[in-house]
């Protein structure tokens, strides 16, 4: 009895499949059938008035209309059938009696088209001839009533009752396989599937966790931080470590190195016996005066490691700090004291970093009346320890640099704060996804 119910599976499984393909191929060709049979109808006065004198043209008439209406039925069908591709048995067999009548309607419009219309196109000659004849004297000068648009429309009525007997045809075998399926289903009904079985229910619980999962990488990826681009020509700081080297310089060593004049590559210990003796402005004001010169004696091979030894054994006669203008390396015997401007935007992330924040806005912004006046002010200058190159510099120099930093800095921060609040969005997003998920779970169990 097992082995027959398998073979049965089989076999309803097989019919399932031929049906399958049978309802996607028969689509495409009946939306063409809907639309030709539409176009098949005579519009022309001469056309109708002629179908009406002549013998069984009313039946021809009626023939063509009882076409169309009944494609398009077909059609509207053919469409819905996609939503019952899993109903059950008793839907199919409906459908498969619905359209086999169907089909025996087009099976009568095409008897009542046949009664007039020729089976070839060669006898449409003599028809067109004829229909001619059936016309008054008055409609057969017009375009219409010519000989040769009768031909014509002859010839088309024949192409489209062709189609027609061209579905009729592929209909039958279908409409009866769509019954065959349904009646073996109603006879023979498939057991039940518990859907709510222990299996299933550990397969949807493990669904709806692969789904929380992928959905907050998902949101993560979308969340992570986009590479913004700083403001242009400013210089930024990549650490807060006092020996940090600045950008400033490494943008003078990516010039367009020329290897014209001939390598003497000094030894490694060499060069960090005399970088002991200099200062690390001097190598920078070598690099940048002298740079094919520079490259010549310290190779183009790894110049931005060599350049950093230079610097870590440079300034060795006091405490290193940095330039407050370039962040060059500078100590007590080569800086120098300088009034440098402090901007407002400095003033303000000094001053107001604290009540920038998004907690801030929220929690204090109602009882503040004023805002920060610290934009009204001008520049004010402070005596910094820069480099020699910097303290060369103009008031005018020196502004535009520090305006350029703080610029950098204040572009830092607004991308840490969207940074912040993407993340706190981000676990936001999770923690529902979690509620969610023990729900689903807690209901399941």
């Amino acid at each position: 009895m097992g082995s027959s119910h398998v073979q049965r599976r089989l076999e309803e499984s097989g019919t399932a499949k031929i049906l399958a393909c049978y309802i996607y191929a028969v689509f495409a060709p009946l939306f063409a059938f809907a639309i030709v049979q539409t176009l098949t109808l005579p519009s022309p006065q001469e056309l109708k008035f002629l179908l009406h004198r002549i013998d069984h043209g009313i039946s021809l008439l009626h023939g063509l209309e009882l076409v169309r209406a009944v494609a398009w039925v077909l059609l509207a069908l053919a469409f819905l059938i996609f939503f019952l591709l899993g109903a059950r048995e008793w839907y199919i067999a409906l459908m498969g009696t619905l359209k086999l009548a169907l089909t025996a309607l087009i099976v009568a419009g095409v008897g009542m088209q046949s009664k007039v219309l020729p089976n070839t196109f060669a006898g449409c000659n003599s028809l067109a001839a004829s229909w001619r004849e059936a016309l008054p004297m008055d409609m057969r000068d017009s375009s219409t009533g010519s000989e040769a648009s009768l031909h014509s429309a002859c010839k088309r009525m024949v192409e489209h009752w062709a189609f027609a007997v061209a579905v009729v045809i592929f209909y039958v075998p279908y409409s009866l396989l769509m019954i065959f399926h349904g009646v073996r289903g109603i006879l023979h009904p498939r057991p039940r599937r518990h859907w709510y079985s222990k299996a299933s229910r550990s397969l949807r619980v493990q669904a709806a966790i692969y789904f929380a999962l992928r959905y907050t990488a998902k949101v993560f990826q979308r969340l992570k931080p986009r590479s913004g681009k700083p403001p242009p020509h400013v210089v930024m700081r990549q650490g807060d470590m006092i020996n940090q080297r600045s950008n400033t310089f490494t943008g003078l060593r990516r010039h367009k190195r020329s290897t014209s004049l001939p390598t003497r590559v000094l030894p490694s210990n060499v060069l960090l016996k005399i970088a002991t003796y200099v200062h690390y402005v001097d190598i920078v004001n070598l690099h940048t005066a002298y740079n094919k010169l520079f490259l010549a004696y310290i190779g183009n091979e790894d110049e931005e490691s060599k350049l950093e030894q230079l610097r870590m054994y440079t300034c060795l006669s006091g405490a290193k700090e940095e330039c407050k203008l370039c962040r060059a390396q500078i100590c007590e015997s080569c800086r120098l004291s300088v009034p440098i401007p402090h901007t407002a935007i400095l003033m303000h992330l000094e001053s107001c970093k604290p009540n920038c924040s998004s907690c801030f806005l929220k929690t204090y912004k109602s009882t503040i009346s004023q805002p920060c006046n610290l934009e009204k002010a001008g520049p004010s200058f402070q005596h910094r320890n820069v480099c020699r190159t910097c303290a060369a510099m103009t008031n005018l120099e020196k502004l535009r640099m520090v305006e350029q930093q703080a610029q950098a800095e204040m572009h830092k921060f607004s991308k840490d704060g969207q940074i912040t609040r993407r993340q706190n969005a981000g676990l936001l997003v999770l923690f529902r996804m979690a509620v969610l998920l023990l729900s689903l779970t807690t209901m399941n169990l």
